[in-house]
């Protein structure tokens, strides 16, 4: 069911939108997102945002503390993205999954290894094409009470480097309904080489 479902998604129109009509629709979109914050009673205070003007693409590289994360970030960055998603069956013909459909999503099942391996090729697509990507390299929520970040993936590393893109790392925490964001400066891992697997380690505790 799930392969079947998955199938009928990608051949959809709406994940077959192009990135010029899903750039059209982003401002529509936000305009929703933040009604639908203001009706949860989620509050959002972005206390700081150091990013620079890039022509290149983005990966917006964001810590992961609870399913309100999405929304809120949007709301904090403006900016269209593509969504790095591994939770498609509870998503699939909700209302929530029809809105980021219309964004854009790249979904995968985080447990297959071949899966992992061709949604790096979509996310290089999609950077290369000019999008942006919204990644959490953590994976999965942070619900640790005195760990600010769990342990991260390295594969955003790699995506950047072979797609030439920017990462933007984004802090987000919760207390109640009040959010606290910060957008961070843009990090560039093409100035490091050379680019073996522990290089890729070492690049990303500076990243992240």
């Amino acid at each position: 069911k799930y392969c079947y479902l998955r199938k009928a998604f990608e051949n959809s129109r709406i994940n077959n939108l192009s990135l010029s009509t899903r750039k059209k629709i982003h401002p529509l979109l936000i305009l929703f997102i933040k009604l639908r914050n203001r009706l949860c009673g989620y509050h959002l205070n972005v206390i700081g945002d150091d990013r620079e003007r890039t022509e290149r693409p983005i990966i917006y590289a964001v810590t992961h503390i609870g399913k309100a994360d999405i929304e809120l970030v949007s709301e904090a960055i403006k900016a269209h993205y593509y969504l790095l998603c591994g939770d498609f069956e509870n998503l699939y013909g909700t209302i929530d999954g029809f809105f980021l459909g219309l964004n854009g999503v790249l979904y995968f099942d985080e447990k297959n290894k071949e899966e992992r391996r061709d949604v790096k090729e979509r996310m290089k697509r999609v950077l290369r094409d000019g999008g942006n990507v919204l990644y959490f390299p953590e994976g999965t929520w942070n619900l640790t009470p005195n760990l600010p970040l769990n342990k991260c993936y390295y594969g955003i590393i790699e995506v950047a480097k072979e797609a030439d893109a920017i990462i933007i790392p984004i802090g987000i925490e919760q207390y109640g309904n009040e959010f606290i964001a910060k957008v961070g400066k843009n990090f560039d891992v093409g100035r490091y080489t050379p680019f073996g697997k522990q290089d890729r380690r070492e690049i990303q505790k500076i990243a992240i």
